[in-house]
């Protein structure tokens, strides 16, 4: 037989066919008219609620405080709402498929579980607003207790309605006698439509409920995704400011290395003529009166040197944590960036206008140091680099005091009159402390001058930088008051 036979053939029979469809019964053997719209919107009603967590695989990246712990709090909610509720669904569809003959043991599971949902609500899910508004404040735990709190009222209702089904069908078993004895005619004489419509309404009615929860978790994920990403943004533009500022410090590290080495350089190569004069001159008298020369510059590695570099890499440090603070700039303890940051997370009536009415203004602000900084760098940059060039003739003078002393001995050895070359041993060895002194205080002053210098360096600095912070300090109160105002009322509100 072909195929196009066969198949009318098999269309005809279903269509001749008695229609048979699925009875639910709610504990009974009797249909019950639109029964199935029950399960229908349980089903429909558990979908919804099931949509409630698939936003809230959110992981922030910025590290800002109070961040990602606002993600999983709103995560542990949104999962928890979804399995304390729908273990509901089933027990309802089972109960409308129920034909056990016993209404009350088929109405009970979902009873017992209506209670336990709202339990629950009670006893996990709003007592986990607490810890949302320890972060954020009110707004996000106003709108999921409100929601819970609807959803609640839902519940009550959809119970209030199973309640009087049951209370329709128990009436028609005891007008029958019995479970068993129940007619069809008695089911449609007490079970009327409406008591089953009334579950369906209650039932589409908290469907309808579950939404502003999932609203609420949703929108506040979302503020926190634009939350991070822009602080992301912030982070980048001040890392990229620190390596700049990095490279700063650096090049005036340089110039107090070369004050460091231009020092060292020029006075070890008066150590190495000072012993060469030494060694050379054999009279005692003489060698007693320039011992000073030798234990002066023996001071220089022991103590002068390591107090120099001391003190350069005291003026660095100090830059350095001006500018940088404890291994970068914190940002993020900016009240201004918090104020725009709760702002926006606290999910209010106006989080994202006022966001994006100061983000702009916020970011500037933060990251207005960096633009002009530089100035600050270029100034004590020029004046370290005036006193490494000075510093050379000063040192010079230093040679002036000894560069002689060879050629002034030589003199009064050429003499061979024991009494003259005594005479003149004898003033050479008078003059020749004084000079020994006051190369000493010399010498001194050089190591005196770089850190006065380098104190006063530092402390120029700190006066730049203080001057160019103060037009955003004196700004950042009103512009905070601002972005509060703004979240409070909403447009004009701030202005």
């Amino acid at each position: 037989m072909p195929r196009c036979l066969v198949l009318l053939c098999v269309v005809q029979c279903l269509l001749q066919a008695p229609l048979v469809l699925a009875k639910p019964d709610f504990g009974i053997n009797f249909p019950i008219t639109d029964s199935a719209k029950v399960s229908n919107a349980a089903i429909s009603s558990n979908q919804v609620l099931l949509a409630v967590s698939f936003n809230t695989g959110l992981t922030t990246e910025s590290g800002y405080p109070g961040l990602q712990p606002l993600v999983d709090l709103l995560r542990q909610i949104a999962t928890g709402t979804v399995s304390i509720g729908s273990e509901l669904t089933p027990l309802v569809v089972s109960l409308v498929a129920n034909v056990s003959n016993d209404p009350e043991s088929a109405f009970g599971p979902v009873f017992s579980k209506i209670h336990d949902v709202q339990q629950a609500i009670n006893a996990q899910l709003l007592p986990a607003t607490d810890a949302i508004y320890n972060l954020i404040g009110p707004p996000v735990p106003n709108q999921l207790i409100d929601g819970y709190t609807r959803i609640s009222d839902g519940l009550a209702d959809l119970a209030s309605a199973l309640q009087n089904l049951q209370d329709a069908i128990v009436a028609g078993i005891t007008q029958a006698g019995s479970a068993t004895a129940l007619t069809e005619q008695l089911v449609k004489q007490f079970v009327k439509p409406a008591l089953v419509y009334q579950v369906v309404f209650a039932t589409n009615q908290l469907r309808a409920y579950i939404p502003v929860v999932k609203y609420t978790i949703d929108s506040t994920l979302e503020d926190i995704s634009l939350a991070d990403e822009y602080l992301l943004l912030v982070e980048d533009t001040v890392d990229a400011a620190d390596t700049v500022n990095e490279g700063l410090i650096a090049g005036l590290g340089d110039i107090t290395d070369q004050i460091s080495e231009t020092v060292e350089t020029q006075l070890d190569s008066y150590t190495a003529q000072i012993g060469t004069i030494t060694s050379t001159i054999s009279n005692t008298d003489v060698l007693n009166a320039l011992a000073g020369l030798s234990s002066g510059t023996g001071a220089l590695s022991s103590s002068l040197y390591p107090a120099m570099e001391a003190n350069l890499q005291a003026l660095i440090d100090l830059i350095r944590n001006a500018v940088l603070g404890n291994g970068g700039s914190d940002v993020f303890s900016s009240g201004l960036l918090h104020d725009l940051i709760l702002t926006l997370i606290e999910n209010g009536g106006f989080a994202q206008f006022c966001f994006y009415k100061y983000y702009g203004l916020v970011f500037g602000s933060l990251t207005a140091l960096a633009d002009s900084i530089g100035q600050c760098f270029d100034k004590e940059a020029e004046r370290l680099a005036y006193l490494r060039d000075l510093l050379p003739s000063l040192i010079e003078l230093l040679h002036y005091d000894f560069e002689d002393v060879l050629s002034q001995y030589d003199v009064c050895t050429k003499l061979t009159a024991p009494a003259d070359l005594n005479a003149c041993i004898a003033v050479l060895s008078e003059y020749y402390p004084n000079i020994v002194t006051e190369f000493n205080h010399q010498m001194q002053s050089v190591f005196d001058l770089i850190r006065i210098e380098t104190t006063a360096s530092g402390v120029r600095f700190q006066i730049c930088l203080s001057l160019l912070k103060l037009p955003e300090q004196q700004a950042e109160p009103s512009l905070s008051n601002a972005i509060r105002q703004c979240a409070i009322g909403g447009p004009t509100e701030d202005d």
